[in-house]
């Protein structure tokens, strides 16, 4: 086996150690996140999530630490979904933590601004281990395959499975809906009733005082749910919260029940499949509320991503739904533009992809007449093109 030097900063480091260096950390990743100022996160059956703190992100899913296998992500690898953060610092834990101390000490926010070096994350990395550099094992002491080991134990203590015996009827009875937040933004009581979406009210509820907008799979068996806070941001904490109470728990704008894998499903595909399949056309969304403004107007084969990134498994539903193009809508700004770039690297050689513009930020604060003029007519004309 070659041993591999990696030069950073005048200072040479090999694979093997840094291996090691990454399987140690992630032994102690609670210690880690909480030293990192990492504290308002969850766990799923195989990842970490939370907001992205490297560019200090509202997406409360943003952030995925995986910790099993899962697809083609390894356990230690790291990912920002919305501004693939994880691309300028690296995958690995190591990557990670270098973010995160730009952040802290240089006050990072993009790509092209002063990062903390690899030597300097290494140096943190080996002081919050207690560790020196070459007592580190590899592969040659065979410790690479015991760390493996004891992390796979740690984290099959932290599986959570995910909530799937809870009832439609269920859900209709805990909710107040319609749900009077989408209604003041324009969306009809009939669209939300249909998609079950409404407030919940119980205060002792993780979803209280936020709108429930409940997720199914293909079989239109409920699969988790996602929340989003009636409350706007506070400028002070940069929270969703009640203004008039303290800035004092952490409060994201959008929540995902504890298990929900959002990355594994494609919302609204339950209802969107038949009509792919006739149409061979799938439009891809960011959010929920793209999906249902599309859905209100007569368009039904959207599905939305949760976000700006295509994982694996809804590349994976998209595969079987039988669609031969895709319409890429994800929202007209940064994150969006990013994501429909790594979207064209992810799914060029398999689809037709179009990538149609619109002027509003997002097709949630579109009108009817903006829906009829500028996006219809495109699907309709690819629609020609495919027949």
């Amino acid at each position: 086996m070659v041993n591999r030097l990696i030069s950073n900063n005048s200072q040479q480091y090999d694979r093997q150690h840094l291996d090691s260096l990454n399987c140690k950390v992630m032994l102690q990743w609670e210690n880690l996140l909480k030293h990192l100022g990492v504290n308002d996160y969850r766990t799923s059956t195989s990842c970490v999530l939370s907001n992205c703190h490297v560019h200090n992100g509202d997406n409360s899913s943003a952030f995925n630490l995986y910790f099993n296998e899962s697809g083609e992500y390894s356990q230690g690898i790291w990912l920002c979904q919305t501004q693939q953060c994880h691309d300028v610092f690296g995958k690995d834990i190591i990557g990670f933590t270098r973010g995160m101390l730009s952040r802290k000490q240089l006050g990072w926010s993009s790509p092209n601004d002063k990062m903390v070096s690899f030597k300097d994350t290494v140096d943190y990395l080996l002081s919050f281990l207690k560790m020196d550099y070459s007592s580190l094992p590899t592969s040659q002491s065979n410790g690479d395959q015991t760390f493996t080991n004891q992390v796979n134990n740690i984290f099959a203590r932290s599986i959570v499975k995910p909530h799937n015996n809870v009832t439609r009827e269920n859900i209709r009875q805990s909710l107040d809906i319609p749900a009077q937040y989408y209604i003041d933004r324009g969306y009809s009581s009939t669209i939300l009733s249909t998609y079950d979406i409404g407030l919940c009210k119980n205060p002792k509820k993780p979803m209280y005082n936020r709108i429930v907008v409940p997720i199914y799979d293909q079989d239109y068996n409920y699969i988790g749910c996602t929340g989003r806070s009636i409350f706007e941001k506070c400028e002070q904490c940069n929270q969703y919260h009640d203004l008039k109470k303290e800035c004092k728990y952490k409060s994201p704008k959008w929540l995902h029940n504890k298990g929900f894998q959002g990355g594994e499903h494609l919302y609204n595909y339950c209802n969107a499949k038949k009509y792919i399949q006739k149409s061979q056309i799938a439009i891809i969304t960011e959010g929920i509320g793209d999906t249902l403004k599309l859905e209100e107007y007569g368009i039904h084969n959207s599905v939305s991503i949760f976000g700006t990134s295509l994982s694996t498994g809804q590349f994976n539903l998209l595969n079987q739904s039988g669609a031969l193009s895709l319409i890429v809508l994800l929202d007209n700004d940064d994150a969006g533009h990013i994501g429909m770039k790594k979207i064209q690297q992810q799914c060029g050689r398999l689809y037709r992809l179009y990538f149609p513009s619109i002027h509003e930020n997002d097709i949630g604060d579109m009108g009817t007449d903006e829906i009829t003029s500028e996006i219809r007519p495109f699907i309709e004309k690819i629609q020609e093109e495919i027949i």
